[in-house]
């Protein structure tokens, strides 16, 4: 593989399928790979390991797909890294979870030790959400479901605040549970 801007001669790359990267794939084994059908045209490589392309968007190497997938442009799209809409619903997710610890450490901690328990529980759903998690998205809506529930229980009196910041976290917490969904489907659509 060529570097046109450089002329510089590649020996490996990088290769990327969904969120797990390859360090130092042989250049001679991508058409092999490509010929066999280990590697997908939604498989991504790159000489840095920052700037990334498809295999099937590549100049050189989608000409080999095209002789075993006629399909090639339906199936560009269906890497879960292109999938933008769900990376935000996640990114959303776990914002929010880390304001609550926050906002939790901030308020509630000095008063009573023991949400300090709230906030680790938090803190570490949080990076669960982020390392896309199913698990930890689901349970991160269920705690703060039931959290509410008590809040709710406890006290007669409701904030029109409170209601409106409630459902802020409720949709964002179902959006990364959403986009957790859409990256698990376009990972399964990709295998296939």
């Amino acid at each position: 593989m060529t570097n046109t801007s450089s002329n510089v001669q590649f020996k490996s790359v990088f290769l990327r399928r969904g969120i797990e990267i390859e360090e130092k794939y042989p250049v001679q084994a991508l058409v092999r790979g490509i010929e066999k059908g280990e590697l997908l045209v939604i498989d991504q490589i790159s000489s840095d390991g920052e700037n990334w392309i498809n295999l099937g968007q590549h100049k050189q190497l989608a000409k080999f797909f095209s002789k075993n997938n006629n399909d090639l442009e339906k199936n560009l799209n269906v890497s879960p890294a292109n999938d933008k809409l769900a990376v935000w619903f996640i990114r959303i997710a776990y914002t929010l979870a880390l304001n609550t610890s926050f906002l939790t450490l901030i308020t509630l901690v000095p008063k009573n030790p023991i949400h300090i328990f709230d906030v680790l529980l938090s803190c570490g759903l949080s990076i669960g959400i982020y390392n896309r998690s199913l698990f930890c998205a689901i349970t991160m809506l269920a705690y703060f479901l039931l959290s509410k529930g008590i809040q709710v229980f406890n006290t007669s009196t409701f904030n029109p605040n409170e209601i409106i910041i409630a459902s802020v976290l409720l949709i964002g917490y179902i959006l990364g549970i959403l986009g957790i969904l859409r990256i698990e489907k376009k990972e399964r659509q990709a295998s296939l």
